[in-house]
């Protein structure tokens, strides 16, 4: 048996056809569309956790820096609340004498009156708290702590092994004393009391910048 096919069925099955081609032709477009559209997502999520992890590295490589700049500090107003005091059995960090304290006594490299600060160390208050400045502490004005010259291992020295900077960059300490303070026991009429400064400079061109100062009393008998 044969059919025949009538001109419009025919011509209602090509329509039905090129219907169904172009569904298709849609579909793949908007598929297209939706791997640009989670591309685009994909990319942006992954630059912006880079940018958090920097921050996040940048934010404790800071903490780090303020940390050990305070450690320094801490060390070297040890050394100077203790100098005078004689004890054989302290040498970690060595004991020092009142007059290299003092700038009107024998005093050491890094120790600076405040009155001639330019003159003694090359800069002044101003400097020091200036942002674009530096590195005003050198080897010619200050000195480097106690822990960075034992290298143990351990604290400041290993941060500094870890950077590279042992040697290069290691933060140094200046003292500028002392003014007269008024006051104090009646019992030491002969004592002079003092207040200085105590100056410390980390400075890196990889690890940033920290100045930190901080102010110390002490008698002087």
């Amino acid at each position: 048996m044969q059919y025949k096919l009538s001109k419009q069925h025919f011509e209602q099955m090509q329509k039905r056809s090129f219907h169904h081609h172009g569904q298709n032709g849609s579909i793949m477009v908007i598929v297209l569309m939706l791997l640009v559209i989670m591309s685009l997502i994909g990319i942006a999520s992954i630059n912006t956790s880079v940018t958090e992890n920097f921050i996040v590295r940048n934010a404790a490589i800071r903490k780090q820096n303020v940390l050990m700049a305070d450690s320094v500090a801490g060390e070297v107003l040890q050394q100077i609340l203790d100098a005078g005091i004689v004890d054989a059995d302290v040498d970690d960090p060595p004991l020092l004498t009142e007059a290299q304290i003092n700038p009107q006594g024998a005093p050491l490299p890094w120790v600076h009156g405040h009155d001639t600060l330019l003159t003694d160390a090359g800069f002044t208050y101003a400097d020091w708290y200036s942002q674009t400045l530096g590195p005003l502490l050198d080897a010619g004005n200050s000195d480097t702590p106690w822990a960075i010259t034992k290298d143990d291992g351990t604290g400041i020295s290993e941060i500094l092994k870890q950077r590279g900077e042992l040697a290069t960059s290691p933060p140094r300490y200046a003292l500028i004393g002392w003014v007269p303070v008024t006051g104090g026991s009646l019992k030491m009429t002969t004592a002079i009391r003092g207040a200085g400064r105590v100056l410390v400079e980390y400075m890196s061109d990889d690890f940033g910048v920290v100045r930190l100062t901080v102010g110390v009393e002490r008698w002087f008998l």
